[in-house]
């Protein structure tokens, strides 16, 4: 079941916010089928079919002048049901996670069937403490399940991801905390990378305390990735498995629009954020990673966006399995 469609509410791009753009993810649908097909627009209206759409959509895009069409606008879905909840009926038993720690005999798998428990339960988590549609949340971990995680949660409930690499400075990170206005940051206690361990909870802790008062983050979940001990502000911050497992393993999916935000990418060293539209990114990354998966290569435009964040949604959206080893790149199960 889907929840009610609601008012949009979503955050206009204004002089105030207008270092987040929208990404121009059009121009790599256009280079992905220049030597295909003439019919741009009926061939990705034929890829829309990929994914699980609460209603469909009947036009391809509309043309705006002087700015980015709007593609798939009249379709509405959630991208976390294209990812897990449409895989249960048939593949629930699948594995959609593989990871495995720097240490022996650190893996975790993880079936759809479990990954859709861990994604509500998160979900649930976040809507009971204030988290909303179209709410930011910042998302700065290691490269563990829980990252996954977080990016479908957030999705699930209509929450604009804030991705972040472990590489900005605290400096940085409080700069993109202000500008996104994000209400809530999901963290680890450190990386597992031995002598180069990176302090992902004192640096966030860092990163609030420049923001001062112009940080409007009232929630902060911590994993417990290496057991290191973090010091814990009372009220705001909370172990993220003391926290979410209270929660119930079933949420309600917000309906979005098609060009309703999915997530906000910011590469370290610019000030700059990219926004990645719910339908136009979730259909891109579905057909551009089984086109690498079946031989045909990435699709023109793929090193614009965070190769991790393309293989997540296009994997779990093609019923894939992610393979994931700390510290490298995650790749696709052979």
């Amino acid at each position: 079941m889907i929840a009610q469609e609601r008012t949009r509410t979503m955050t206009p791009i204004t002089e105030d916010n207008r270092h987040i753009a929208a990404a121009p993810i059009s121009a790599w649908l256009h280079a992905g089928t220049q030597d295909r097909t003439p019919d741009r627009h009926g061939f990705w209206l034929a890829q829309s079919r990929r994914v699980a759409w609460h209603r469909p959509p009947q036009r391809m895009a509309t043309a705006r002048p002087d700015r980015d069409a709007r593609w798939f606008e009249d379709g509405t879905l959630n991208a976390s049901v294209s990812c897990v909840d449409r895989h249960l009926a048939d593949h629930g038993d699948r594995l959609a996670i593989f990871w495995r720690g720097e240490d022996a005999g650190q893996v975790d798998r993880v079936t759809y069937r479990d990954l859709h428990e861990r994604v509500c339960r998160l979900a649930n988590a976040l809507r009971d403490q204030g988290v909303q549609r179209n709410d930011r949340v910042m998302i700065h971990l290691p490269m563990v399940v829980e990252g996954i995680v977080a990016m479908l949660a957030c999705a699930r409930i209509g929450a604009v991801q804030v991705l972040m690499s472990g590489d900005f400075t605290a400096q940085e990170m409080a700069g993109h905390l202000v500008d996104c206005g994000a209400v809530a940051v999901i963290t680890a206690d450190e990386t597992g990378h031995g002598s180069r361990s990176i302090p992902l909870k004192a640096r966030m802790d860092e990163a609030l305390h420049i923001a001062g008062p112009d940080s409007h983050v009232r929630l902060m979940l911590v994993v417990s990735h290496t057991g290191t001990p973090v010091p814990m502000t009372a009220g705001r911050d909370h172990k993220f498995n003391d926290l979410v497992d209270w929660y119930e393993p079933d949420c309600l999916p917000e309906i979005m629009h098609a060009e309703d935000p999915l997530f906000i990418l910011h590469t370290a060293g610019t000030s700059r954020g990219m926004m990645h539209a719910t339908g136009r990114y979730i259909v891109w990354a579905s057909y551009a990673v089984d086109s690498t998966a079946n031989g045909a290569g990435t699709q023109p435009g793929i090193a614009q966006v965070a190769r991790h964040i393309a293989l997540v949604y296009g994997a779990l959206a093609n019923g894939m399995t992610i393979r994931i080893h700390e510290g490298q790149p995650a790749t696709l199960a052979a």
